[in-house]
């Protein structure tokens, strides 16, 4: 068995409930078809069942999917099999709050099959969940030495390390009730007390870079992007090793429009061991900004080998891939993306992708959901019209035309796709 025939190996998100799910997910043959694809599988693969109930619990049949896996584990084709049915089990098991059941049947796969990584990092990633630091780092610590390139497990054990990411700082009993007014402040929401409360205690102690990094969050909340970004450059000069305090520079010269000294400060997030999704997500969107798409495609492909569950991450390297001019490419990410949770804003990207590839039909069909949830966009409205005129759908046309009447009845845009309607009607 090798690392690469694990599909999906890390947490998953729930799909988001919508309108648009039903029809806006590929089907689940389809899913599967697909995966199969990537990993070079043949369609009577043993391994085909389970990618099946991957996909399954990915669109939220989660009963179903136990079941094909507890069938799976029954009656394993091999061992490697039961191994990874095993995981994949536990993984769901997690997801529905059963960590020690997903426990067990990680102690058993990992006996099995003790020489792969990534099972350890999964029990890990169980273990730390449950509460149990030591044995978290130790299983992190033995995917690492089996998989030193490991980024999940990498990401797993700085943060456990780190802890809350700063150094400790000794307050006295009126400092203290400082920071806790401030922390219970924030918590309920009133984020200028807290403010209030945290410059008091950073006029005391200037010099603590956990204090600074606080405010530097209700700054940002607080509209104050400025602020915030001084006070993680300072926080940056008083604990040059911590990786987290760059991640969030990073992050909010990011937001503020500064994607070159955000690449810098995330670069620097990153050789420090920042290895997660959103400090490599982060760097893919300043490259992307900076016009680096080569560096921004790698950098969305880690977020992914991160994890696979993360929209955004797919939805970042379609762009990319559409930039290169990779529109099949950036079209299988798109339809990934929105798999995971679909998006009206994401299916209008995927108009755009469907319109520059020439697949008119398929343009239609996802303006027939984006009106599904906004009846009365005209802009959807007018596109589908003048697309279903090409398509030879003049009926279709002329309905959308109507609905865009009542909307706006003087739109020029409307105006000009009638009067073509017209002079079909009148050469029929």
């Amino acid at each position: 068995m090798s690392k690469q025939k694990t599909w999906q190996k890390h947490a998953r998100k729930k799909p988001a409930a919508s309108k648009l799910s039903a029809k806006a997910r590929q089907s689940r043959q389809d899913m599967v078809a697909d995966v199969a694809r990537q990993l070079g599988m043949k369609p009577d693969d043993p391994a085909m069942r389970r990618i099946d109930a991957q996909v399954r619990a990915i669109q939220g049949e989660t009963e179903a999917a136990m079941a094909t896996l507890d069938d799976l584990i029954a009656n394993p084709p091999d061992v490697s099999d039961l191994a990874l049915n095993l995981e994949e089990r536990a993984r769901l098991k997690a997801r529905t709050g059963d960590l020690p059941g997903a426990g067990a049947d990680l102690d058993r796969a990992i006996e099995l099959e003790p020489e792969h990584g990534f099972l350890w990092q999964s029990r890990a990633q169980i273990k730390a969940a449950r509460g149990d630091r030591d044995g978290a780092l130790a299983d992190f610590e033995e995917a690492l030495s089996r998989e030193p390139d490991n980024e999940a497990a990498i990401a797993g054990r700085n943060e456990l390390l780190e802890q809350d990411g700063y150094a400790d700082c000794d307050l006295d009993q009126d400092q203290q009730a400082i920071y806790d007014r401030a922390t219970s402040c924030a918590e309920a929401g009133n984020l200028a007390q807290a403010r209030a409360n945290l410059d008091s205690l950073i006029d005391q102690l200037p010099n603590v870079a956990k204090f600074r990094s606080f405010r530097a969050v209700l700054r940002m909340k607080l509209d104050d992007p400025a602020g915030a970004e001084d006070d993680l450059t300072t926080a940056s000069q008083l604990e040059p090793a911590n990786g987290k305090i760059f991640e969030n520079l990073g992050l909010i010269r990011l937001i503020s429009g500064e994607p070159r000294t955000a690449l810098t400060a995330l670069d620097q997030a990153i050789k420090l061991g920042r290895h997660n999704l959103y400090a490599f997500l982060c760097r893919g969107q300043a490259h992307q900004a900076l016009d680096n798409p080569s560096a921004a495609l790698a950098d969305f492909s880690k977020a992914i080998d991160i994890d696979p569950h993360n929209p955004d991450a797919y939805i970042h390297r379609a762009k990319v891939k559409a930039k290169l001019d990779d529109l099949p490419g950036a079209l299988k990410d798109m339809n990934q993306g929105i798999a995971i949770e679909p998006n009206p804003r994401i299916i209008e990207i995927r108009v755009t992708m469907h319109l520059q590839i020439g697949d008119l039909q398929a343009a239609a069909g996802d303006l027939d959901l984006l009106l599904q949830e906004e009846p009365d966009n005209l802009t959807h409205l007018l596109l589908r019209s003048t697309l279903r005129r090409e398509l030879d759908d003049i009926k279709g046309a002329w309905e959308d035309c109507q609905r865009a009447e009542a909307i706006a009845p003087n739109d020029p845009e409307l105006v000009k796709i009638k009067g073509i309607l017209s002079k079909i009607g009148r050469l029929q």
